[in-house]
């Protein structure tokens, strides 16, 4: 396509328009090539990729093409000194993974050294013994092929010269080059049949000027073996562009779509994206609410949605109960009344939370990792990794039970009334006050499962009373005396004031007590019990290992 206006007669001037350019090493697309009212000679309209322009790509009332932003287009002088034109792919391939062998010679008496240039660097390199695997690497061998960053953008004029020179490229990286369109894209995928990994990350591809035209350039089932494909940082304005790119995509089971300030996710056809399995949607600005379109997508098994600012999870929004691995971390989530959410999201198992208020005790009730783990486990009982650690059904017991206790703990404070073992669930939430069912109501579901209150009440001078702990470390170099209600403080409870105190971490804390009568060491091995279950009374002395 060129600009009506262009006037090719002009020295060094090059009228085809959309084309990617490098501009004194910044990367742009030419989308308007010719005249501008007012002015004199001839134009270059280009959409900077950082952004970095001056206008919209209208003038003094004229629209001359359209840039990607308001201030992301500018005109420039036509200056081929300035200006990287898009070089042949074939041949960037065959200058980075052959080597000529007329380059070889012998320097200062060495046998089979060849002189290469380093990439696209121009930096001459001293190859030893390099020669015999150098004269048996040939592209048609290739079965990866990386060309990020680098200034190509051609495609041979015929396309059976791909395909005879890459028989059998199955991953080919073109992040950051210089390809101006999708049609371009349509024509390496059809002669490549073996391609099945594609990466475009940072590119500016433009689709059709009408989406009526999408089937007739991008269809033909060129994209049909492509199994990823990674789109970060191609910054389309609409998620609408990201799904006439996707539609023709049938056989995808890996998606990467992240850093493109995406507030909406592409509607897929769920039979055309039923392989789907992997999505990442990171480094966008997604709620919760913009995921209804994956509800239709049946075989959806992995979503990262980091760093999205994510806020908030209510009741209203969409459940993928498809999902098994959900990456949440680096978000905004500040109350647990959210995780309790993704309880509705039945097959989750593997969870990542780390780096949110909630979790790292900004906000909420948890004042430490440990306990925002107990708190996350108790509240999502499919769950069996957590942050990438396994959950253990011991850990799972002990935090499920640890869970029950806060929640009793929350409302003797908030009541001043201690429940029974026998506490029902429904009883439960009956004695629950609104800021404490808030926080606690998954406590319910626990006993509905069978759980009991773990521990009888104490009576209420028990509970008030606080007996004397003396912790020693390394056999008496140190030592820290702790105020401990012994009925109603578990093993874990005293483990994370010890560790504080003491500052170890908690999972490598071993407590150990010696029985006054027998002499028997014995070490607090069971988070869910009470102190008092290992004879712990006041003025006892625990040891710290």
């Amino acid at each position: 396509m060129t600009s009506s206006t262009a006037d090719a007669a002009v020295d060094g001037f090059d009228a085809r328009v959309p084309r990617r350019v490098l501009v004194t090493g910044r990367p742009a697309t030419i989308k308007y090539a010719g005249g501008v009212a007012g002015t004199a000679g001839v134009w270059y309209g280009v959409d900077w990729d950082d952004g970095e322009g001056k206008h919209d790509g209208s003038l003094k009332g004229t629209r001359y093409f359209a840039a990607t932003t308001a201030t992301s287009g500018s005109f420039i002088r036509p200056v081929a000194s300035k200006i990287t034109e898009a070089g042949d792919m074939l041949s960037a391939i065959r200058t980075k993974y052959t080597v000529d062998p007329t380059l070889n010679a012998s320097v200062g008496g060495a046998v089979d050294v060849t002189r290469a240039k380093l990439g696209f660097t121009g930096i001459d390199v001293e190859l030893v013994g390099f020669n015999k695997v150098a004269l048996k690497q040939t592209v048609d061998k290739l079965v990866e092929v990386n060309l990020a960053s680098a200034p190509v953008g051609r495609l041979p004029e015929l396309p059976g010269t791909l395909s005879e020179s890459l028989a059998r490229v199955a991953i080919m990286d073109l992040s950051g080059t210089l390809f101006a369109t999708w049609a371009e894209m349509a024509v390496l995928c059809g002669a490549l049949p073996t391609l099945q990994s594609l990466h475009l990350n940072r590119t500016r591809l433009a689709l059709p000027e009408s989406p009526a035209d999408d089937e007739a350039v991008l269809g033909g089932g060129a994209f049909a073996n492509v199994r990823l494909l990674t789109l970060n940082l191609t910054r389309y304005p609409s998620a609408a562009m990201y799904a006439r790119v996707l539609h023709h995509f049938t056989g995808l089971e890996e998606l990467h779509i992240g850093f493109n300030d995406l507030t909406e996710l592409p509607k897929l056809d769920p039979a055309r994206a039923a392989g789907l399995a992997h999505l990442n949607v990171q480094n966008n600005a997604l709620t919760m609410a913009a995921l209804a379109p994956l509800v239709p997508l049946a075989g959806l098994r992995h979503l990262n949605l980091q760093w999205n600012g994510i806020a908030e999870i209510s009741g209203s929004d969409p459940v993928l109960p498809q999902v098994e691995v959900l990456w949440l971390n680096h978000n905004a989530l500040a109350a647990w009344r959210a995780v309790d959410c993704l309880a509705r999201w039945t097959a989750l198992a593997d969870l990542r939370l780390a780096r949110n208020p909630v979790y790292e005790g900004a906000t909420g009730t948890s004042g430490s990792n440990d306990l925002a783990r107990v708190h996350a486990i108790a509240r999502l009982p499919g769950l069996q990794r957590l942050n990438q650690s396994q959950i253990l059904p011991k850990e799972r017991e002990g935090a499920e039970l640890y869970f029950l206790k806060l929640a009793a703990d929350a409302i003797l404070a908030a009541t001043s009334t201690a429940l029974p073992t026998d506490t029902t669930a429904d009883a439960l939430l009956a004695a629950m006050p609104p800021a404490v069912r808030a926080e606690f109501a998954p406590a319910a579901d626990l006993v509905r499962r069978g759980y009991e209150l773990p521990w009888a009440a104490p009576p209420e001078t028990e509970k008030i009373s606080a007996a004397r702990v003396t912790v020693v470390r390394n056999g008496g170099a140190s030592s820290k005396e702790f105020a401990v209600a012994l009925a109603s403080t578990t093993v874990l409870a005293f483990k994370a004031v010890v560790a504080r105190a003491f500052r170890v971490p908690p999972r490598k804390l071993k407590l150990r007590v010696t029985d006054p009568d027998t002499g028997r060491v014995e070490e607090l091995a069971d988070d869910a019990k009470f102190l008092t279950y290992y004879n712990v009374a006041d003025g006892t002395s625990v040891a710290l290992a």
